[in-house]
């Protein structure tokens, strides 16, 4: 088992914008790669894969190394699992734990996407990066998309947040338990440039999420995952368990430091403009 440690990762990372450092592959060498530059995942594998710690490792590197003025998230665990733990965390615009919840955060994402591109079209850029001033990354993490799979506004939105967010900033964590070759057709999986896979329970699973081999994953080797970049790599992820990321967490809530929430959806920050002109 090899724990997470963000000040043994930091000299890794210190050179990037959006980090992601998720662990170690045969040689000793970390796992990295700027989430700036290849701007959607996708996460699978069996329960007890080790997704969930993968999660709270990309999501806490990111609150440990950005400011709440460079990175906004918004959050969707329909398992209501996990990410009930970012609670409270200033990065945090949204939190939502039912399908129903999403729709208020991601008309208002899609607006905003609407305003950087004018705002591109204005300037005269193809990118947020050559603005002559700064907009927050924003990234949108879906935590078991299958559940959404009947409401299609919600994935039509999904998707056009994969195919459309690269230029303006907006970056999409997709994670499912088993991937569904329905949700996962060719135009979204062609969108989600880096995927990582722990055991699949065959060849089929494998395909489907993209990471050919995950089926051959020892089921004893807790952690061992494989990466899809350019070619399939595979690797051992860091482990971070709920209570350690609750005390690492624990110093950059903003209000409230309930563990276990009880909230549905809540807006703040970059919506707040938007909120406004919608009164």
């Amino acid at each position: 088992m090899l724990h997470y440690r963000y000040e043994a990762i930091r000299p890794h990372i210190e050179k990037m914008e959006l980090p992601v450092c998720i662990g170690q592959d045969i040689y000793g060498n970390p796992v990295s790669w700027d989430f700036a530059d290849l701007e959607t995942l996708l996460i699978s594998g069996e329960i007890g894969a080790g997704k969930s710690s993968l999660m709270r490792v990309i999501l806490t590197t990111w609150v440990k190394y950005t400011s709440p003025d460079d990175l906004r998230l918004i959050l969707v665990d329909l398992k209501r699992a996990d990410l009930g733990l970012f609670h409270g965390i200033e990065h945090v615009d949204a939190l939502c734990f039912e399908a129903k919840d999403m729709r208020k955060p991601f008309a208002l994402l899609r607006a905003e996407m609407y305003r950087r591109g004018d705002l591109l079209l204005e300037h005269g850029v193809t990118h947020i990066r050559r603005l002559p001033f700064k907009l927050p990354r924003i990234v949108v993490v879906i935590d078991e998309m299958s559940i959404v799979k009947r409401e299609t506004d919600l994935v039509e939105m999904i998707q056009q947040f994969a195919s459309q967010g690269r230029a303006l900033g907006v970056h999409t964590i997709i994670a499912m338990q088993r991937p569904d070759a329905d949700l996962l057709n060719s135009a979204l999986k062609a969108n989600l440039r880096v995927r990582i896979s722990g055991r699949q329970a065959d060849a089929i699973n494998a395909k489907v999420a993209g990471v050919i081999g995950a089926e051959e994953i020892d089921a004893a080797a807790r952690g061992r995952m494989k990466i899809k970049i350019d070619e399939v790599k595979e690797f051992q992820a860091f482990f971070l368990d709920e209570g350690a990321c609750k005390e690492i967490l624990s110093p950059y809530k903003a209000l409230i430091h309930d563990p276990e929430p009880d909230i549905e959806v809540a807006p703040q920050s970059i919506f707040e403009l938007l909120e406004k002109e919608e009164q």
